[in-house]
């Protein structure tokens, strides 16, 4: 079984009009890991598309309060920075850590909050070394 203290949840923004620059100040959760389109990255390339990442604290459970009020901060974050939010893509990163399965269930509040954002969700399962 997999404990909440074993998961952990981000959610990137991405986008070609995407600017974390504009919209930080807004957003009532922290953006992490913010890439400006046209500057450039690691590898020398020029960066197309601008993202953001919000890492929820570790240790929520899916189906807690705190987390679906996360959710409901970045939904807001986004109606607020941009009329072409269809156009930003959005994508909900479970990463679970196990030690013999990674059986997991996404309660529905859960896929209700993914859906309300128009998000994508992956789910990554990394097994704990013994």
């Amino acid at each position: 079984m997999i404990t909440d203290e074993q998961l952990q949840i981000s959610v990137v923004l991405s986008g070609k009009e995407f600017f974390p620059s504009r919209v930080n100040g807004v957003f009532e959760v922290a953006l992490s890991s913010c890439q400006e389109p046209g500057s450039q990255g690691r590898s020398g390339r020029k960066i197309e598309f601008g993202s953001a990442v919000v890492d929820l604290p570790a240790g929520l459970a899916l189906e807690s309060s705190d987390t679906l009020s996360f959710f409901a901060k970045i939904q807001d974050g986004i109606l607020k920075t941009s009329s072409r939010a269809e156009s930003m893509e959005i994508t909900v990163h479970v990463t679970a850590r196990y030690e013999d399965q990674c059986n997991l269930e996404f309660p529905l509040p859960f896929l209700k909050a993914v859906s309300g954002l128009g998000a994508n969700l992956t789910l990554t399962c990394t097994p704990i070394p013994r």
